[in-house]
């Protein structure tokens, strides 16, 4: 969670537009709902205002609660999800300072087997209003997520006494983590992650899950993605920047006929590189 000052400008968490709840106000965002309850003592954000999802199924959005009053409170906010669906958070209840605000990620994964179409994610607030952020499930013919048994993931730096190698970044488990070395001796940045895909690919999408147990620690902030087809000469497909929270992030690249995809961490929180899961989009060519 991040503490700011409401003058602070919030993220756009992936582009979109801002769904914001005000007290007893219509919603800006068109087509959501207002449930009538006790007048909010704080005001909601979702960003992006639409969580879109593809074909790893999983998407993110970020809620900015803000108290725009003269004088403390607290809100709750419960988080419920499409039939089949699971949250990072079902619930956020939170302390606000006057004039302070909070984000919170929030990532969002559909069953395996969901069909492509508008889906629902409800925002309640306590006291307040009630939210609903669109899903939309959008899967272009052809394409693929891979992920799990579909990488082979090493890394030039892992804390392996702690469990934290790089094949914790592949294993389709969000509560494990890939972590670049802290003791002995810390291992500085720049650091990477190279995966090894399962064939040929098009690849046009690389999707980072930060560290889902409470530490910002490695949480990366600045990368390069290079893709390469025989896993020594690497070209740069893509290059960024992502916000220090606990949203899931996106980097878009254009890697057409690769076999390895290299993700260098130019800065991270704290100093480290980490990763829960990376999972890439990608349309198969052999």
């Amino acid at each position: 969670m991040k503490l700011i000052p409401t003058g602070r400008r919030a993220r756009l968490a992936g582009g979109g537009a801002a769904l914001a709840l005000v007290s007893v106000v219509a919603s800006a965002f068109g087509g959501s709902a207002l449930a009538d309850r006790q007048p909010a003592t704080a005001t909601v954000t979702a960003e992006p205002g639409t969580v879109e999802i593809g074909p790893c199924l999983g998407g993110s959005t970020t809620l900015t609660l803000a108290n725009k009053r003269s004088k403390e409170t607290f809100t709750t906010v419960f988080v419920h999800a499409p039939e089949g669906a699971t949250v990072s958070r079902e619930m956020v209840s939170t302390y606000l300072p006057a004039g302070y605000q909070k984000q919170i990620g929030l990532n969002l994964t559909m069953p395996q087997g969901t069909t492509a179409g508008r889906y629902q994610l409800e925002l309640e607030q306590r006291p307040g209003q009630t939210i609903v952020v669109p899903v939309n499930v959008a899967i272009e013919p052809g394409q693929v997520c891979l992920r799990g048994a579909a990488l082979t993931a090493t890394a030039i730096s892992a804390q392996t006494s702690a469990s934290n190698g790089a094949e914790k970044a592949v294993d389709g488990n969000p509560a494990t983590l890939w972590h670049t070395q802290w003791t002995p001796t810390k291992a500085a940045l720049p650091q990477s992650i190279t995966l090894e895909l399962n064939g040929t690919y098009d690849v046009s999408q690389l999707r980072y899950l930060p560290r889902t147990d409470g530490s910002m620690n490695g949480r990366v902030t600045e990368y390069v993605v290079e893709a390469s087809a025989d896993g020594e000469t690497y070209t740069e497909v893509g290059r960024g920047t992502w916000e220090a929270d606990t949203s899931g992030d996106v980097a878009d690249i254009d890697a057409p006929g690769a076999r390895f995809i290299r993700l260098n961490v130019l800065n991270g929180v704290g100093g480290y590189a980490s990763a829960a899961e990376i999972e890439l989009i990608a349309t198969h060519t052999s």
